[in-house]
């Protein structure tokens, strides 16, 4: 999460998304705040962005909008900066 890739290339986009979806959707919902409050704000806004790029696969989408709802309430977004991670 420290060190995304750099492209414009939307076939690396997407596997690393769902690469890092994957891995997100695995971490268990009781460490999902401690994962959360070890991050600093440039790593939440690069998990933001995985989230909404993971939950465009349609696979673990139950797992990812806790990560969704938990990340809103630590960065405190409004909706209206929501469409600029996509």
């Amino acid at each position: 999460m420290t060190n995304p890739p750099k492209t414009k290339n939307d076939e690396t986009k997407t596997a690393n998304a769902a690469i890092s979806g994957k891995v997100i959707s695995k971490i268990s919902d009781s460490k999902i705040d401690q994962v959360i409050n070890s991050l600093d704000q440039d790593e939440l806004n690069q998990v933001m962005k995985y989230v909404f790029k993971a939950m465009a696969t349609g696979e673990n989408c139950s797992s990812l909008l806790k990560w969704h709802e938990k990340l809103v309430a630590k960065v405190n977004i409004n909706t209206s900066k929501e469409s600029s991670f996509l």
